[in-house]
């Protein structure tokens, strides 16, 4: 809910033009993920998806003042992607041995789209 709402001020400051105040909503919400991450139980696979794609909006944008926070981004948004692919995968097992075939299969779809995206990332 925080890392939500911190996300949607941060949009707010891109039609305001104020770089930024983005980069810091964005930052207040990447802790609010990171939080939800060390607490660990279900959906851990989400929350690593929602910090690469918050990582991804640092990669994607020239920040005032930092001028190495697109590369940490891109940096961090493929460790998330990595961590998010990891657990899905780990899901799709488990799942597929406790004959829960539809999660099995949900799961293992987003290790295909995530594996795709991490393809894209890297350069040719």
């Amino acid at each position: 809910m925080e890392a939500e709402a911190c996300t949607a001020v941060a949009e707010l400051m891109v039609e305001l033009d104020d770089r930024v105040r983005q980069g810091a909503w964005l930052l207040r919400a990447v802790e609010a993920r990171l939080n939800q991450w060390q607490q660990g139980g279900d959906g851990q696979a989400i929350v690593a998806c929602e910090l690469a794609d918050l990582f991804a909006e640092f990669a994607n944008g020239e920040w005032p003042g930092e001028a190495d926070a697109a590369a940490k981004g891109a940096a961090n948004q493929k460790f998330w992607l990595q961590q998010a692919l990891e657990k899905f995968a780990a899901e799709a097992i488990g799942a597929e041995k406790s004959g829960d075939l539809i999660t099995a299969v949900n799961a293992a779809e987003e290790v295909i789209e995530i594996q795709k995206e991490l393809k894209s990332l890297i350069p040719n």
